[in-house]
């Protein structure tokens, strides 16, 4: 014999509180995870806020050292140009004619024959590696005659001078360091850098 409970048979405290029960449960497992998601979404925005004053922090830092790469070049270009203006031509033979210029000018050093095969001239440019006759007079019309000159000069305004010859398969770049070893008279060094190269 079976009983069969009816809703109608309970008190109303009973039947209210089978509804009422599941409400605040699923109640409190909302708040529950509302809080959870609230927590992480306002972590989330701390984050999100310390990243953007760090990207402000660091676009200042860049515009910063823009301005002094900027002013910095500026200067290299100044002393450049004041390095390698033209000279004016009375000037130049009146330096070319003591005898201090001649003797430097049409020095020999023979140290290069027992390296490089053959005597060369001080200062002759022909030594660097990549450097023929024409390219040699075209660095000395820019005011680049010599090793000392070439070590110091810019390699960007190598390129230019190169480019505005129509040389433009030509790197200059280790121009300047091959100078410093001829200048240095490091004639075993110089031939070995140039090996590694080739």
């Amino acid at each position: 014999m079976s009983t069969t409970i009816s809703l109608c048979d309970l008190p109303w405290w009973a039947v209210a509180l089978s509804w009422l029960l599941p409400a605040l449960l699923g109640y409190f497992w909302a708040m529950m995870i509302w809080s959870r998601y609230k927590s992480k979404s306002k972590k989330a925005e701390q984050e999100l806020s310390s990243a953007s004053r760090r990207i402000v922090n660091l676009e200042n830092e860049i515009n910063e050292c823009r301005k002094v790469y900027d002013k910095v070049n500026k200067e290299k270009e100044k002393l450049l140009a004041e390095r390698i203006s033209p000279v004016n031509p009375a000037v130049a033979i009146s330096k070319a004619s003591t005898p201090e210029t001649i003797t430097m000018t049409s020095e020999i050093l023979h140290q290069t024959k027992s390296v490089f095969g053959y005597a060369i001239k001080r200062n002759d440019l022909k030594i660097i590696d990549g450097i023929d006759p024409k390219i040699e007079k075209i660095l000395i019309d820019h005011g680049i005659s010599d090793w000392s000159k070439l070590e110091t000069v810019d390699v960007n305004q190598l390129n230019t001078i190169l480019r505005s010859a129509g040389y433009t398969n030509i790197n200059p770049q280790s121009w300047p360091f091959q100078s410093s070893l001829a200048r240095q008279e490091k004639w075993e060094e110089l031939k070995t850098f140039q090996a590694s190269k080739g």
